[in-house]
């Protein structure tokens, strides 16, 4: 496992923060309402080496609706993305989210971005611009059903329908914890980002939905950047789908009707 971060190692990743800010500003850009830092940085489990800096650019209003204010917002956030890309030391990951999805949808009664407003309540610190967090509404765990929804059809679309078993085993185990990770928002109302703490939780309070050793101990030497001998890769896939079906049926049980 990567050592704490050091004062300096702090400060070079806030100086980074700083000067992606300044470039973000010098888009002139009114659409960006503002920047934080969400995750591992102001959750204060930042690995030098292995965690990424966390960006959310909110921006102002809706998505877009006609093409060219489409392609406009396209442009910016490929500008955006380009800035991140020049990042050093560390790698930055701008996401991006339009105020009106940190608001209830009157219609579905769903907090379409429910996981963003969850970082941005619980671990989030100010980068950019000014926005009051009390316009964010809070999520309920019905909330994360559609997010786990789009989640899932994101990853085979990124992966292809055989996902479990053509992904990189690095992709598989952020895919096995943010399963994990859903199912303690839903099933016990339990957020957690750390991706150390969440297997540890995950074991300690959803004990019903059994973790195949495979799993644990490829998950474990992950976090711990330990090399996985090919016979527990292949034993990792081939219990994942079971896993990911127990889980999801778990869920499932779980959801208000």
């Amino acid at each position: 496992m990567s050592a704490p971060m050091t004062n300096a190692e702090h400060a070079a990743a806030w100086q980074e923060l700083q000067a992606f800010a300044r470039a973000l500003q010098a888009l002139n850009a009114p659409q960006i309402r503002a920047a934080f830092v969400i995750g591992s940085l102001p959750g204060g489990y930042f690995r030098p080496g292995q965690s990424d800096l966390d960006v959310v650019v909110i921006l102002s209003g809706s998505p877009p609706q006609d093409e060219p204010t489409c392609e406009q917002h396209q442009a910016l956030s490929q500008a955006i993305r380009e800035i991140a890309g020049s990042a050093s030391p560390y790698e930055i990951e701008p996401m991006f989210i339009y105020e009106s999805e940190l608001k209830r949808d009157p219609h579905s009664g769903f907090l379409p971005r429910a996981d963003f407003a969850s970082r941005l309540l619980r671990q989030s610190q100010l980068l950019l611009g000014e926005f009051d967090l009390q316009q964010v509404d809070q999520p309920l765990p019905e909330d994360f059903i559609p997010v786990l929804q789009r989640y899932l059809a994101y990853f085979q679309q990124k992966f292809s329908p055989d996902a479990l078993s053509q992904a990189p085993l690095a992709e598989l185990v952020k895919h096995a914890l943010t399963l994990m990770r859903y199912a303690l928002m839903i099933c016990r109302q339990h957020m957690q980002y750390n991706k150390i703490v969440v297997l540890q939780d995950f074991q300690r309070l959803l004990p019903e939905i059994q973790l195949p050793a495979s799993l644990k101990t490829v998950i474990e030497k992950s976090l711990h950047g330990e090399t996985i001998t090919p016979d527990l890769d292949a034993a990792f896939r081939r219990e994942l789908p079971a896993f990911q079906q127990t889980l999801l049926d778990t869920v499932h049980r779980a959801t208000p009707e």
